[in-house]
């Protein structure tokens, strides 16, 4: 049973082979009962046991082999046994079909028909069973084919129609149930002729789908068109939008919730009529997979679906329609307008577009390498080839964009404008300056860029840089860079001054905090660019004499020396000269008071009120010197 050896004793529980043994190759088969029980062994390997109860072997007891006397029994366990049994034993005692050897015991044979010695197989390859130039190999009682390149099956009978390279070099083959079919692009310009298809009279399935596959930018442009009486579908783009319209004759069994009066008016006629269109557009240049099908393709009638890219948020029609059974036969399908010289055309790219799952084909039966052997089938009619292939327009050629580059973007193009030219078509110059490309100058147009003149202190392409004038500063001694707007000047440490601090001044009492700066007079600049004449610390000159008349306290050609009023040591007593412009300031020490410190305040009583009042003169003093005195900064110390 199934190929696996099935053991039964009386009525009790059959005992079956875990494995099939109808391979063709010799098994060895041993059923054991022993008390109770009964063991089924394949090849010494056990298979089962089951209880059988009590069972004995009289005389008289009559065996059959590979079938039994009463017919309905051997067709109850599959029919008669073919093939080759040998060695047959019940007991260790042989059963032996033709009485090869007479010295072993055996069980007499009363009958045997069909049998016969050896163990030969029929000759099965004698009918060639292998189809489509199979070669057959015979094996016991069975064969095998050696199927050809491109056939499949136990007798070659499948053919990879494919493999054997049917259609042309620009299409793809697929395989059909029956045969195959070439899958391809075909490009429709705006002038070129419509092509047509009919069906080959023997579509018999019903049509309740229509899917393809469009690229175009054309807004309004039929697709599909086909009529028959007053029955018509259009499948066209409208304002860029996909569109179906169709109107057939189905006499339906109701109406769906939602319809109205017109409808069921219609339904009465016996003639429905409904539209549905996508929720986008269409006419981008780019591929859009269209699927439209009846929501109830079992149903006559029944609303229409249109899926979009395979999105999931789908169109439905608000009326039902019948399916697109009238395109089977007899009608002129019409792909890329309504017809020959009707206008509407479609300028851009379809797949090939398919009926009920059969496709309308590109190519004729001239133009494919083996016949079609499909029975539903739909055949181009137009008198001129299609297009095959996705081809746009060569709408950069010739170049289009005066300054620039063209990119083509199926039927359209774009311009990649050089710097400095902008437009469609990159023919305007533009304003370099208009985007105040200088951060901190003013822009001048120079042909197709622009010059930054920069600002006083800054530079760089576009003035973004700032000028640091301190990164190189010769400020000595610690002395603090100040930036200017073109210059800088040094902020001098404790006890140094000059243009760059590199002037030590004396050093002050540890008891009088000052601050060792000196003023800075104004500058008078005398002459021309060839000849000119500096006067310092507020010296007047004039062009015509290039001499300098200094202030009092300063001397020199160009007043650039200060008098030191305290170089005559006029300060008695101790006491510290402090150098003023044009005069001089005594620091006396605590025991002597008076300008020049020639006054001794030693006396107690005479010492504790002077003391007082000198204490306050200081203080009065150094304040007044400290609103005199002002940081020293030079701004002329880089010229």
């Amino acid at each position: 049973e199934d190929g696996k050896v099935t053991v039964q004793l009386h009525d009790s529980e059959g005992l079956k082979a875990a494995r099939a043994i109808h391979d063709g190759e010799v098994h060895f088969v041993t059923v054991e009962v022993v008390d109770t029980r009964m063991s089924l062994y394949i090849a010494g390997q056990k298979q089962g046991e089951v209880d059988v109860g009590v069972f004995d072997v009289k005389a008289g007891d009559v065996v059959y082999v590979g079938d039994s006397l009463e017919r309905s029994n051997a067709s109850e366990f599959g029919g008669f046994f073919k093939g080759c049994i040998q060695d047959l034993r019940i007991s260790n005692r042989r059963l032996q079909f033709f009485g090869l050897d007479a010295s072993v015991r055996s069980f007499p044979l009363e009958l045997m028909e069909n049998v016969t010695a050896g163990c030969s197989g029929d000759n099965t390859c004698s009918g060639n069973p292998c189809l489509n130039g199979g070669i057959c190999f015979s094996k016991w009682d069975d064969f095998t084919c050696t199927c050809p390149v491109s056939t499949a099956g136990r007798r070659c009978e499948e053919v990879q129609w494919c493999e054997l390279s049917p259609c042309p070099s620009e299409s793809e083959c697929r395989m059909l149930q029956q045969g195959y079919e070439c899958y391809s692009n075909a490009t429709f310009l705006n002038d070129s002729t419509v092509l047509s298809f009919r069906g080959n009279g023997h579509v018999l399935r019903n049509i309740t789908t229509l899917t393809l596959k469009l690229r175009t930018r054309k807004r309004n442009a039929a697709i599909l068109h086909a009529e028959e009486g007053s029955s018509f579908i259009t499948v066209s783009v409208q304002d860029g939008v996909l569109f179906m319209e169709l109107q057939s004759s189905s006499r339906g069994d109701g109406k769906e919730k939602g319809e109205g009066k017109k409808n069921v008016e219609e339904e009465e006629k016996g003639v429905w009529t409904l539209s549905l269109s996508s929720r986008r557009s269409v006419s981008d240049g780019e591929w859009h997979s269209v699927h439209l099908f009846m929501t109830s393709p079992w149903a006559p009638s029944s609303r229409w679906t249109l899926v979009l890219d395979d999105e999931e948020e789908t169109s439905f029609s608000r009326k039902r329609g019948g399916n697109l059974n009238f395109l089977r036969q007899d009608v002129n399908i019409y792909l890329g307008g309504l017809a020959p010289e009707a206008g509407w055309s479609l300028a851009g790219c379809l797949g090939t577009v398919e009926l009920g799952g059969i496709a309308l084909p590109y190519f004729s039966s001239s133009d494919v390498n083996l016949p079609r052997l499909q029975d539903e089938q739909f055949i181009l009619t137009s008198s001129h080839p299609p297009l095959t292939g996705c081809r746009a327009a060569s709408v950069c050629e010739p170049n289009p964009c005066v300054n620039g580059e063209c990119q083509d973007l199926f039927n359209i193009y774009n311009c990649s404008c050089a710097d400095g030219w902008a437009g469609r078509r990159c023919d305007i110059l533009i304003d370099t300056c208009i985007s105040s490309p200088c951060i901190h100058g003013n822009c001048t147009v120079n042909g197709l860029t622009y010059e930054c003149t920069c600002e006083l202190g800054y530079t760089g392409v576009d003035c973004e840089e700032e000028v640091d004038m301190c990164e190189n500063h010769l400020c000595a001694n610690g002395g603090t860079c100040l930036h200017g707007p073109d210059k800088y000047a040094c902020l001098c440490p404790e006890n140094y001054t000059g243009p760059i601090c590199s002037e030590r001044v004396e050093e002050v009492p540890w008891y009088i905090v000052v601050r060792n700066v000196r003023p800075k007079l104004p500058v008078s600049v005398c002459g021309d660019d060839i000849r000119n004449y500096t006067c310092f610390n507020g010296g007047n000159c004039t062009n015509r004499e290039l001499s300098c008349d200094c202030p009092p306290g300063f001397i020199g050609h160009r007043c650039e020396q200060e008098v030191d009023e305290c170089r005559s040591n006029p300060c008695l007593n101790g006491g510290y000269c402090r150098n003023l412009i044009n005069k001089f300031h005594c620091v006396c020490d605590m025991s002597f008071a008076g300008d020049v410190c020639q006054t001794d305040v030693s006396d107690l009583y005479f010492y504790v009120a002077l003391l007082l009042w000198q204490n306050l003169f200081q203080l009065l003093s150094y304040l007044i010197l400290r609103l005199d005195d002002g940081p020293e900064v030079d701004w002329g110390a880089n010229d």
